[in-house]
């Protein structure tokens, strides 16, 4: 038998660590309850892209709203090792490609 399986999720690109976005070229077909994710990282000052078939509670609670820290500023904190810049997930086969602002051109998307 060849070509895809019948019950699965979307064929997604995965790509473990590319430092350009968009230039990932590897696919993988999604099991039955995952969904695509593309996340953003600036670690050390270099941008580093990862996209991957994710579980689809993955994305779920990376939406969730993460509480303010009160009483410090962090804009001007430097030490920080890791920081996301971007974090999105999609359901449709090879949405996961981009990382910005045109990254939801249907309603399959979630932040």
């Amino acid at each position: 038998m060849t070509g895809y399986p019948s019950k699965r999720g979307p064929v997604c690109y995965t790509c473990p660590a590319q430092i350009i976005d968009g230039t990932c070229h590897k696919i993988e077909v999604c099991g039955i309850n995952e969904e695509c994710m593309i996340n953003e990282q600036s670690e050390f000052g270099d941008t580093v892209f990862t996209s991957q078939c994710v579980g689809s509670t993955h994305c779920e609670r990376h939406t969730m709203d993460i509480p303010q820290l009160v009483g410090r500023s962090i804009s001007d904190d430097t030490r920080s090792l890791a920081e996301t810049v971007c974090h999105k997930s999609c359901h449709d086969g090879l949405c996961n490609a981009h990382c910005g602002k045109d990254f939801c051109a249907s309603k399959s998307c979630m932040f």
